[in-house]
């Protein structure tokens, strides 16, 4: 599970440094999704998103609380 995730979160990262549509188009089929965090209106929030970026959505929506460093949980 930890490996999975974290060739998820390398492919993510190179999303931002290139544009690939193949790669885009290859992880629109991808089945998992990913947990991030982004700062947006001043704070941290953690967002779930399809491996592709699509379909974003925020799980904590805290505007006085910054969070940081999403983990899996052991048990997936």
């Amino acid at each position: 599970m930890a490996a999975s995730l974290a060739r998820i979160l390398l492919v993510a990262a190179a999303l931002l440094t290139q544009d690939d549509k193949g790669l885009l188009e290859d992880l629109r089929g991808y089945p998992h999704r990913l947990v991030r965090e982004a700062k947006r209106e001043g704070t941290f929030d953690l967002f779930l998103c399809d491996a592709d970026g699509a379909n974003e959505i925020n799980l904590t929506r805290t505007p006085d609380v910054d969070e940081l460093y999403p983990k899996a949980s052991p048990d997936g």
